[in-house]
């Protein structure tokens, strides 16, 4: 997720979400506080005050704050905080302390289709059902032998 270690131009533009830029920041508490909310196992809201939440999607970050303090907090942040990102994180959320929370990973690589297995309990009826039948089939002919012995 490293961007670079340059400084980043800043050019305040209004948002066009026709033609995004690279990298954006939205100052917007309805989204932030969604996004932080879909994960009360990893977050605890109260704590994720005044943070941003950076997701990398497109080859662009979007960067979504509660407030002007949390927008602020990532240009403080981002130099110190960005060699501690993981390579394959997609959507981070960033405490106001620095602390960084993992929230989505891109999953890298081939995975391998998951084969279809016929269930146990179906293969288990028809070899019993075949072993029954077999029998049967054994039980018949022993019997026939027996009649024809008998019959001579």
């Amino acid at each position: 997720m490293l961007m670079t270690n340059n400084p980043i131009p800043l050019n305040l533009v209004k948002v066009d979400t026709a033609k995004p830029e690279v990298l954006n920041i939205q100052v917007n508490p309805n989204i932030y506080r969604q996004q932080v909310l879909m994960h009360p196992d990893i977050i605890y809201a109260p704590a994720a005050a005044r943070g941003f939440l950076i997701n990398f999607h497109d080859q662009r970050f979007d960067i979504i704050s509660d407030s002007i303090e949390g927008a602020q907090n990532f240009t403080k942040l981002w130099d110190k905080i960005q060699s501690n990102i993981p390579n394959n994180a997609s959507k981070i959320l960033v405490a106001e302390n620095g602390q960084i929370f993992i929230l989505q990973k891109i999953i890298v690589g081939n995975q391998k289709a998951p084969l279809v297995q016929q269930s146990s309990f179906f293969i288990l009826i028809v070899a019993i059902s075949a072993m029954m039948i077999l029998a049967i089939l054994l039980w018949f002919w022993r019997k026939r032998l027996n009649d024809q012995k008998k019959a001579e």
